[in-house]
């Protein structure tokens, strides 16, 4: 016989009716839990078998984190009372705090059927259906909410969960009869909302010109004017009404000159492409733009714009006018400013003419130019600090060592220049020295931030793990337990650099450790939509609520996932290459050759001892408390997995590999690494056309990459010697070998010669093709020639650091040591400072920072003010 609540005494129903209350979200984030399982444990007292507050336990104990206990109450409570709807309802709120979102929404229909009007049932049902994305089950839900509660929240999500479905007549039918409803008059913030949204709705559903108008017809409504007249331009355009949208668009820049999205629509609106080389639309530019200049005379934006499209005389001229009150104001993001201009390598050749002008100008008579007033001494030392950095960008590294050092020895306090120096050693290869240089200038102000974190991550890229964990360290309260709150405080950039960090040490467990959490970082992000669901409606910010929901849907398209899952695929590609799932990293030939980091690593097991393993659910990671225990007490964490062990020791690491993969096709098809990826995953599963597929598509974005080649050469050959095909496959890969963007009809080899031919002046591309000789041809003849091709690093654009280290290892692997060790001391001669020719260690003429003297309490002068790079990072 199933016991309801009706059976009950008095006391006993008041005391349920408070453990209920705890499905309401005010009482729920109370974490009464100790009281409500006190008063739960007294009803089964005399009532061991009432189902409701046996699930109701179960409630209580999963947010005590104790979820085996809490499924045995909850199915239990289930057993005696199967046609409860609060059993139910409880058995899905497990669910759904597992983000086992389909079996939640089973559990949600089976408790409206025994209770089908109950809202608080319906409310969740809907917030798990738009979680999940299923958009008809949703617009039938918020349709029954509607029709028992017609409050303004239920009118905007049924609104919006038919706009969600695709059914923008139904979502304006809906706001349209709401309307009707409102009694408001003038401006009011969620009416103003509701217009927008729906002036949005229209917009989508193709009705341009009704957006239109419905916005001229809302503007006295509007409370965010500034959204308004935005939406307008953007009509207009699209309407192609290119005069109205200039006038709305100088408007718009009347309001803020600097906004970039502005200044495109006034170029939209007046046909003008900035990237263009047509003598007619470069002249109308640079009227355009004398006129903006002048009349917003304090505008960066409209000063700093003529730079990507001017050319010759007039470009130096624009860049002076730039350059010099920038240097006079002491702004040391001028750099950064025109960063974008050093793809144009003749702009680049008269940036560096008119500083070196400058520098002699203010040497010989302290000025900047010829008969201008003269400059204080600062004006230097900002010209200096610029040359510097552009002497970097190009890879001068010498050049850009001597002028920062004349820089540093001009005002030594200046803790920017610290920060360049630091980067020169980095784009040099020396990440010792560069860390070294960044812990210098953090030292000079320690309650820095942003010099604590950039020292951190400079630390990890020099694979000094344990002395960036004392830093890090600094931003945790918890020092001891600082694993587990980097990681509760998704901390990712530093996740990412460590794992990077262990990555390059050969500590795979470790590396995928860190770099899975980044993964489950973002599957709490998408969990934590269900913070929005309702407060959004309630707030009425339906157009941001809308955007939430659309950046959701492509979240793992972000750049710190890809990075992220990048490495995690390369680790389990190494592991399979290997065939070492049971032992852990490289082989000791592989390890590096610096000590201090394989210490560091060592003693990561004791200080990791009591953290949390992210790759695996919380509710393992924590010991099960003891009914007496206090649970605000701190909670002793476990890591039944330190150094990641379970993670590389898997049967089939390509599996692994693939999920990765798959999320990286479907959210980062536009990057050139993820077919690459995805093409080394397939080669290997010989899963011969999704490789070919992968081939043709990393074809698309750029098929003259020295990786896209590779790829080419490799997808062919493997298929060349592969046997038990089927033929149908054979037969769609010879169709496609006919394709311009693959082989264009060439046998592999013959295409590969011609690949050579076409870039004989890259060295990239020749050594990209001298490594497909190595696997076609693996003969002495063949060899001879790679090795040749392989060993002349001359390049017009001069050989890069990454592509030298690549051509060493090609050598380590396929020709005599001393072949290698050759190639090596001519890449030191090329790169000096670069410790991976040069054993692991920094070079001898490499500079290194004096020790700190704190004896005396100096001020330190650092570069501040509304223009700093420091404040903008």
């Amino acid at each position: 016989m199933m016991l309801g609540a009706d059976q009950l005494t008095t006391k006993e129903k008041n005391l349920f009716k408070s453990i209920l209350s705890l499905l309401n979200e005010r009482h729920y984030e109370a974490k009464q839990y100790k009281k409500g399982l006190k008063n739960a444990e007294t009803i089964l007292k005399s009532h061991p078998k009432h189902g409701e507050t046996l699930a109701m336990k179960g409630l209580l104990l999963n947010s005590m984190d104790r979820k085996r206990e809490a499924y045995l109450f909850v199915r239990k409570g289930l057993k005696y009372d199967i046609r409860s709807h609060v059993c139910w309802h409880v058995l899905g709120l497990l669910y759904r705090s597992d983000r086992n979102y389909f079996e939640s929404v089973k559990c949600y229909r089976n408790a409206l059927r025994h209770d089908k009007d109950n809202a608080q049932i319906l409310r969740d049902l809907a917030s798990m259906q738009i979680q999940t994305r299923d958009y008809k089950g949703l617009l039938s839900t918020r349709n029954q909410l509607l029709i028992q509660h017609p409050k303004k929240s239920n009118w905007m999500a049924f609104a919006i969960a038919a706009h969600l479905y695709g059914d923008h007549a139904k979502s304006l039918q809906i706001l349209n009869a709401y309307e009707t409803t409102e009694t408001s008059t003038g401006k009011d913030f969620d009416l103003s909302e509701m217009y927008l949204y729906k002036n949005l709705v229209i917009e989508e559903s193709g009705d341009i010109a009704g957006a239109l108008a419905h916005l001229e017809q809302i503007k006295d409504k509007i409370v965010d004017i500034l959204s308004w007249k935005d939406k307008k331009v953007e009509l207009l355009l699209k309407l192609d009404k290119l005069d109205e949208a200039e006038k709305e668009a100088r408007e718009l820049l009347d309001l803020n000159s600097d906004n970039l999205k502005y200044h495109e629509y006034l170029w939209r609106a007046k046909k003008l492409n900035p990237k263009t080389s047509d003598e007619d639309q470069l002249k109308a530019l640079t009227l355009l733009y004398e006129e903006l200049s002048s009349k917003y005379s304090d505008s960066s934006e409209s000063k700093r714009m003529p730079l990507t499209f001017l050319k010759g005389d007039s470009f130096v001229k624009h860049f002076r006018a730039y350059s010099i009150p920038a240097l006079i104001r002491g702004i040391p993001s001028l750099f950064q400013s025109v960063k974008d201009l050093y793809f144009d390598h003749e702009k680049v050749h008269l940036i560096e003419q008119v500083f070196l002008e400058f520098i002699q100008n203010l040497e010989k008579d302290n000025t900047l130019e010829e008969g201008a007033e003269k400059e204080p001494p600062s004006t230097l030392l900002w010209t200096l600090m610029f040359l510097s950095q552009h002497y970097c960008q190009i890879g001068n590294t010498k050049k850009a060592l001597e002028v920062i050092n004349r820089a540093i020895k001009h005002t030594p306090t200046v803790i920017d220049l610290y920060l360049i120096k630091a980067r020169i050693y980095k784009k040099a290869g020396d990440a010792k020295v560069a860390s070294e240089w960044l812990e210098y200038a953090r030292e000079l102000d320690l309650a820095d931030r942003f010099l604590n974190t950039t020292s951190t991550r400079y630390l990890l890229r020099a694979d000094l793990i344990e002395s960036a964990e004392k830093i890090i360290s600094l931003f945790i309260k918890d020092s001891e337990n600082a694993r587990h709150n980097i990681y509760d405080m998704q901390v990712m950039w530093y996740e990412q650099e460590q794992g990077s960090s262990f990555y390059r040490q050969g500590n795979y467990g470790l590396a995928l450790k860190r770099l899975i959490s980044i993964s489950r970082h973002f599957m709490d992000i998408k969990e934590d939509q269900f913070d929005f669901h309702s407060y959004c409606l309630q707030k009425m910010t339906l157009r941001s609520y809308l955007s939430l929901l659309r950046l959701e849907d492509r979240l793992l398209g972000h750049k710190v996932y890809a990075r992220a899952a990048e490495v995690i695929v390369s680790i389990y590609l190494e592991l399979h290459d290997q065939g070492a799932q049971t032992t852990q990293g490289k082989k000791n030939v592989q390890q590096t050759t610096s000590k201090q980091p394989q210490k560091q690593t060592q003693k990561q097991p004791q200080k990791q001892t009591n953290k949390p393993n992210p790759s695996q659910p919380k509710q393992q990671q924590r010991q099960p408390q003891k009914k007496n225990q206090n649970v605000k007490k701190t909670k002793k964490w476990i890591d039944f997995d330190n150094e990641g062990y379970g993670l590389i020791q898997v049967p089939n690491p390509l599996e692994h590999a693939e999920k990765y993969v798959s999320n990286l096709l479907k959210f980062s098809s536009s990057n050139l690494k993820t077919h690459l990826l995805a093409f080394e995953v397939f080669i290997r599963k010989k899963k011969y056309l999704l490789a070919l597929r992968a081939v043709k598509k990393a074809s698309v974005i750029d098929p003259d990459h020295p990786d896209v080649h590779r790829a080419k050469i490799r997808f062919f050959h493997t298929v060349s010697l592969a046997s038990g095909i089927p033929e149908q496959v054979l037969k769609v890969i010879e169709l496609e070998q006919q394709l311009p963007s693959l082989l264009n009809g060439q046998d592999y080899k013959l295409y590969n010669q011609a690949f050579l031919d076409k870039h004989s002046a890259s060295f990239p591309h020749r050594a990209a093709a001298a490594e497909m000789i190595l696997i076609i041809s693996p003969d002495d003849k063949s060899k001879s020639i790679a090795r040749y091709l392989l060993e002349d690093t001359k390049d017009t654009n001069g050989p890069q650091l990454n592509d030298c280290i690549r051509v060493h290892k090609v050598l380590q692997s396929n020709f005599d040591e001393t072949i290698a060790a050759g190639y090596s001391t001519r890449c030191l001669a090329i790169f000096p400072y670069a410790t991976y020719f040069n054993n692991g260690s920094s070079s001898e003429i490499s500079d290194h920072p004096p020790q700190l003297d704190r004896s005396s309490d100096t001020s330190v002068e650092t570069a501040s003010g509304p223009d700093s790079e420091k404040q903008q990072k």
